[in-house]
């Protein structure tokens, strides 16, 4: 469900101008969103409450969207505001009956401004005009970052490519996590597909080859399991909008028993013993450390779960996770890594309800746009809107391994889902 907000205008034009007045304030808001979008990257130095330099241009861009929306009358829509506005409440009632009720409260102030940000792109990106800036400019900043990340670790800028001690070989760029720079080269990938951006063949097969050697650099094991779901589901769903529902589902398992036979012939414990034992600093810190990894994902799932009886119905506060560890002395003290558990042991019962409601209508309208005939000018900016399909899978797989419902890119791609579905349907041509 949407909420919709009605807005005033702060200054009434004349009926000759408004079309200008309007298309330009349009224009001025998508390219400060546009710019945003590029620069969601720059992640480092955090600051306080994990504040980032990105941060500076996506508040920018959330009031060049107020400003934009202040200034002529209109409705405004507010995709995710229901669902997100239950786990902000019970982060709410949680962080004030928790131990830290500023660190929880911080937390929420985040959540609100990145519902602000995906509420701007969702409602600037209403024209496919609008919609085409944003996601052109996303598929060739990503491909730059992406370039910039492979030139850094070919050229030994170990600051640049983010290698640092705590992940050995793993390059993060100017993120503060690998995982989450792999996170995001994911996630471009499938916008990248969607969009089909850039149009020439040879290129965009040049940047998809650019942006899997960049995931690679991350070692991060999480994401490759999730862009190889991510483009699985995708393909399904290209089979499915062509040839049916049967053959997508022919194709599932014609995948799922080469993945059977590949096991088979190379199981994942000599995968793994090869890559300890190849001496690259990448594969062991990646593929090598995969069984370490996954023990350790066990064990903080089981430790976090533990804690659900302490959190009681109301939760023991958002962020409250690793602090929650340390003081029961578990063996294993992290953040909850998983917003499947987090939002239930965080935000308790309510906030469970929260996440429930936030994935249906993730699945809701991705399903919808993925499967639906678009208007046409929508139509050429996401010509394969199957793909974001695939992107939603790769984040639901995501987050069994860490928390992506905080990443900026995350909500920049709900926002364009959301646009698409919000605006971009040919209801007409798909009722007829």
């Amino acid at each position: 469900m949407d909420i919709v907000i009605a807005t005033m205008a702060l200054r009434r034009p004349t009926a000759r101008v408004q079309t200008p007045v309007r298309a330009t304030g349009e224009r001025l808001a998508a390219g400060a969103l546009a710019l945003a979008v590029a620069l969601i990257p720059l992640q480092r130095p955090a600051g306080p409450g994990n504040a980032a330099p990105a941060d500076i241009f996506l508040a920018l861009a959330v009031v060049a969207t107020l400003l934009w929306a202040g200034y002529l009358p209109q409705k405004l829509r507010a995709p995710y505001a229901a669902s997100l506005g239950i786990l902000v409440a019970a982060g709410g009632l949680a962080a004030l009956a928790g131990a830290d009720p500023g660190a929880g409260l911080l937390a929420l102030v985040q959540d609100l401004f990145l519902l602000a940000w995906a509420l701007a792109v969702a409602n600037v990106a209403k024209s496919s005009a609008s919609l085409g800036v944003i996601v052109r400019v996303w598929a060739w900043s990503a491909i730059g970052w992406a370039g910039l990340m492979v030139f850094a670790v070919e050229r030994g800028y170990t600051g640049l490519a983010g290698i640092t001690d705590q992940y050995g070989g793993r390059a993060a760029l100017t993120f503060t996590d690998a995982n989450m720079a792999a996170s995001y080269f994911v996630v471009s990938f499938m916008v990248i597909w969607a969009t089909g951006y850039p149009r020439a063949r040879p290129l965009r097969i040049a940047a998809y080859a650019l942006l899997v050697a960049a995931l690679a650099l991350t070692g991060s094991n999480g994401g490759i399991i999730a862009l190889t779901l991510g483009v699985a589901i995708a393909t399904a769903a290209a089979v499915a909008k062509r040839l049916g529902a049967v053959a997508a589902v022919a194709s599932v398992f014609l995948v799922a028993g080469v993945l059977v036979a590949s096991f088979s012939l190379a199981p994942p414990t000599q995968i793994q013993r090869w890559a300890n034992q190849s001496g690259q600093p990448l594969l062991v810190d990646s593929i090598g450390r995969s069984g370490a990894s996954l023990q350790q994902r066990r064990l903080l799932l089981q430790e976090a779960t533990s804690l659900l009886g302490d959190a009681g119905l109301v939760g023991s506060g958002p962020r409250s996770t690793k602090t929650q560890l340390a003081s029961s002395q578990a063996s294993f003290v992290k953040q909850a890594h998983n917003d499947y558990i987090a939002a239930v042991v965080e935000r308790g019962l309510l906030g469970g309800v929260g996440l429930l409601a936030l994935i249906a209508s993730i699945v809701l309208r991705t399903s919808t746009v993925a499967f639906s005939r678009l208007t046409a000018g929508v139509a050429a900016v996401v010509p394969r809107a199957h793909a974001l399909l695939g992107a939603i899978g790769a984040l639901a797989v995501s987050a069994f391994f860490y928390e992506v419902l905080h990443f900026r890119h995350v909500w920049a791609l709900l926002a364009v889902i959301a646009a698409v579905h919000l605006w971009g349907r040919d209801e007409a041509r798909s009722a007829s």
